[in-house]
């Protein structure tokens, strides 16, 4: 697939004034379309999406009856990309698990204000709650302090993400909480 691709591009580079530069650029995307579609298939979200991306900046500004349908597979390659993330997310610690978080939340806030005309972008308030959840299960366990990374990030997201409410009371709790364990455990200064 890049072998065309590149081949298809480097033809439109060196004869771009050529008659058959069209089918060059029809070419071309086709390649792209189909090899984002197959990397998807087989699993390669990251590989995926930087297609889908490749193929939307091809497309350009010209209407094209596939631009719709290739902007709902970016947004449902993102969120799928997510949702693959979530399950290292519930096994990582500290900073690992607020990276995690991060790189979720990013793909699911790019899809909310890039993607929002795709049937996907609906479910990304859905989204959002899962992996701010899943994320901040060391608060539902009860362990305060351990909860204050994902809690101090989360709190910086955008107020239209949906978690302002939720996150801010989730860690002035968790600060709370923290502080008397502290307190109690004889650690004055934590």
């Amino acid at each position: 697939h890049a072998e065309a691709v590149d081949a298809y591009r480097t033809f439109r580079r060196d004869h771009a004034d050529s008659v058959l530069e069209p089918f060059a650029q029809e070419g071309a995307r086709r390649v792209l379309l189909t090899w984002a579609d197959a990397l998807r298939s087989a699993g390669d979200l990251n590989g995926a999406i930087a297609r889908y991306h490749e193929l939307l900046e091809e497309l350009g500004v010209d209407p094209d009856p596939r631009t719709p349908q290739v902007r709902e597979n970016l947004a449902a390659a993102l969120v799928e990309r997510v949702s693959a993330v979530r399950p290292r997310m519930a096994a990582a610690t500290g900073q690992a698990r607020v990276d995690a978080m991060r790189y979720a939340m990013d793909d699911l806030l790019y899809v909310r204000q890039h993607l929002a005309d795709t049937p996907t972008a609906a479910r990304v308030p859905q989204a959002v709650l899962d992996t701010y959840n899943e994320a901040n299960a060391a608060f539902t366990e009860g362990r305060f302090c351990d909860a204050l990374p994902v809690l101090d990030y989360a709190v910086t997201l955008p107020a239209d993400a949906g978690l302002a409410q939720v996150a801010n009371g989730d860690r002035a709790r968790s600060l709370n909480e923290c502080g008397l364990a502290n307190f109690r455990g004889g650690d004055y200064t934590g």
